[in-house]
């Protein structure tokens, strides 16, 4: 970027990225085997309940907003970190490759969920992931005055992004059963990842509204912090979905 610029940037890591992924997808990948039958086979029925059960659970919104409000911070935080450390009198360097650490925690993260989860189960976890988020987003706040602090946001922030891909997929199955996974998680899934896209233009737009990047990142960590608490009570009401086929 330095060298030529945000557009030249973008078209360079256009063509590493087709040169890396397309030849590797178009070798690498089978087709479908000759002896497989897409016949559908009758399967037992699995516990658990349709969408429109769910859709009147308070866990079931609960987990909704969370999911949607910990994806637009993730992405806000991602496009506006770098302006905000800039302005502090970090270089844009050092920022990407800041942004670049937080991805690559994400993959201890990812080890720890499934550790942690398969003890304490997905739903405490999950809580535990919206509350760490919310420490992550503080330190973002608090990095430019805070010694050490630049190096624990990014260990805090990627592990609990990292962990929080896994968590949406894991709840939904523990909380509402595999048998309607598909149609639970895509409707989630809606209000999620329209909340990523609008990430960096809501983030924009609450920097216009709120005066600067540090009330940005403190609202954010309070919305957070809201959200697991409102996940922490629905919780209290899940049941083990019934294994009877219409619950």
């Amino acid at each position: 970027m330095e060298h030529g610029g945000w557009r030249q940037a973008l078209l360079e890591l256009a063509v590493i990225l087709a040169v890396l992924t397309i030849p590797l997808h178009a070798i690498v990948l089978r087709r479908q085997p000759p002896h497989f039958d897409p016949a559908p086979k009758r399967a037992p029925r699995s516990a658990g309940v349709t969408l429109g059960a769910a859709g009147r659970t308070p866990i079931f919104w609960a987990l909704a907003v969370a999911f949607s409000i910990a994806n637009f911070s993730t992405t806000a935080v991602t496009l506006h970190l770098i302006p905000y450390m800039v302005a502090h009198g970090w270089s844009a360097v050092t920022m990407a490759a800041a942004i670049g650490w937080i991805g690559a925690m994400q993959i201890p993260g990812r080890l720890l969920f499934v550790a942690v989860s398969g003890r304490f189960g997905a739903l405490g976890v999950t809580m535990a992931v919206f509350l760490a988020q919310a420490v992550g987003l503080a330190l973002v706040a608090l990095a430019p005055s805070l010694p050490g602090g630049f190096f624990l946001m990014i260990v805090v922030l990627g592990a609990a992004n990292g962990m929080g891909t896994l968590a949406r997929a894991t709840t939904l199955a523990e909380v509402f059963g595999p048998a309607h996974y598909a149609s639970i998680g895509g409707a989630v899934a809606l209000g999620a990842n329209g909340a990523r896209a609008a990430g960096p233009l809501g983030a924009s737009l609450l920097y216009l509204a709120l005066g600067g990047y540090g009330p940005v990142f403190w609202t954010l960590a309070g919305a957070l912090v809201v959200v697991g608490v409102v996940v922490a009570l629905a919780a209290r009401e899940v049941r083990t979905p019934a294994a009877a086929p219409g619950a």
